[in-house]
Order: structure tokens, then sequence, then C-alpha cells
């Protein structure tokens, strides 16, 4: 079973945009020159409007498994994959440019990166964003989502 898209939104807002650029600037000056990844987020579709009137707030975060900010990751799939079942199936994938300068492997006890670090990451996949404007919406994109099949390994185990 795939996953339905609904609609495709692109973000336009000036203050984000320059308090983002703001911010990628202060990156490259600090020799950060390939700063700019483009992620996507997984959100419940009921959230875009609150996030489209004041972005991602990493101080919300129930959930997290490589620190408490905000996830991004570079695989739609996995992202979705890996989103809280409570967002329901009416979903959203937010696509951003994220800043990325020094990374350090989290886990879940981290609730910050350590001085000199902006992100953490657990694996090659997610990237978490602990700080406002490093990251900039640019496209939604609204689906609806097949149920999850939850994968349970039995490797150990033989039948």
């Amino acid at each position: 079973m795939q996953s339905s898209i609904s609609k495709i939104q692109k973000i336009h807002c000036p203050s984000l945009y320059g308090w983002y650029m703001i911010k990628k600037a202060e990156y490259e000056s600090r020799g950060y020159e390939d700063c700019e990844k483009t992620l996507v987020h997984v959100t419940g579709a009921s959230n875009i409007s609150s996030i489209l009137r004041s972005n991602l707030n990493w101080r919300r975060v129930n959930r997290h498994k490589f620190g408490k900010g905000i996830s991004f990751a570079d695989d739609a799939a996995y992202a979705n994959q890996y989103a809280a079942m409570s967002i329901g199936l009416d979903r959203a994938i937010i696509i951003a440019d994220v800043l990325i300068g020094k990374c350090f492997l989290g886990n879940s006890w981290t609730d910050l990166p350590p001085y000199g670090c902006d992100t953490t990451t657990g694996n090659r996949h997610v990237f978490v964003k602990f700080y406002d404007d490093e990251f900039l919406p640019k496209y939604v994109v609204y689906y609806t989502s097949p149920p999850i099949v939850i994968r349970r390994r039995f490797n150990r185990f033989r039948f």
C-alpha cells in the first residue's frame, strides 16, 4: 500500500528567510562552507498552520531519540516510518533547508549537543536541530499514510 499525496504547497515567509540567511552567514563565517542540506520533517497535517505561523519549535518536542530538538531526515520513507503514531494517517512532510555544522553522536539522554556542536545525529539518516533559525521550511507535501506495519525481528527464533 502506498501513500497518496493530496497537495503540495510552496512556503514563502520573508521573515523566516531573513533570519535563516543571517544564521547561514554566521555558519559560513565559522568555516562551514558546505553547511546546508535539504532534509524532511514529518508531522500531522493538523500541525501545519501553527508551524507556518511560527516555524518548527524545538521547545515543544515530546519524543526524542537523538536529542531534544527537531528531527530531520534525508529520507522521507524513513521519516514517515519513525514519526509518532499519534499524529495519525493524515500527514505532512516539510521539506526544509537545514544548516549542519559540527555534529555530535547523540542518544536518548542527550538534551543539547555539547559546546561547539550544533547538531546531533544517531545514524546516517537523522539530524536533530536545537536552535531557532537553523532550518527554513520550503515546501509542505500533504499525504495520507498507509497504516504502518511494525516489523518484529525474530532472527534468533526459528519456527
